[in-house]
This record gives structure tokens, C-alpha cells and sequence, in this order.
């Protein structure tokens, strides 16, 4: 199911699914969502700080292609 909002000049999208995780599965999920979670915000802080201290706007591409970038550095 996919529910959307129109905020303005912003398009708020969300998709919802069912999980069926096995037990090893449901044992790492709490910590791959906080994993996910410290990304998502570690992503927010990183455009708020550029739009901040730059008055530069990042977007998608361009962390995607840092992140990227670091995942190819770190093993």
C-alpha cells in the first residue's frame, strides 16, 4: 500500500509491507533499523549543516555518491 501526502512544495511518500522474518532475522532487525535510523539522521544533519554553513543545498545524488565513496573505502 502506498500512501502520499502533498506538504506544500513536498511530496511525502510511504510504503508499508508485511514482515515474515525468521528468528536470526528477527534477532538483527532491531539493530539494522537503528543502523538505518543513525544513517537517515547522520544524512538530515549533513544537508542541515551545509545549507547552514554554505548556503549549499545537497541532494540525493550527491550523498549517495559520498556514501558511496565510503563504503568503497571501508571494507
Amino acid at each position: 500500500m502506498e500512501h502520499m501526502a502533498n506538504m506544500g512544495r513536498h511530496l511525502i511518500r510511504s510504503h508499508k509491507c508485511r514482515l515474515y522474518p525468521n528468528r536470526a532475522q528477527e534477532a538483527a532487525l532491531p539493530d539494522m533499523l537503528g543502523h538505518f535510523r543513525d544513517l537517515c539522521n547522520a544524512g538530515l544533519q549533513q544537508r542541515i549543516e551545509a545549507w547552514n554553513r554554505r548556503g549549499v543545498c545537497l541532494g540525493y545524488t550527491d550523498q549517495a555518491n559520498e556514501l558511496k565513496a565510503v563504503r568503497d573505502a571501508v571494507p
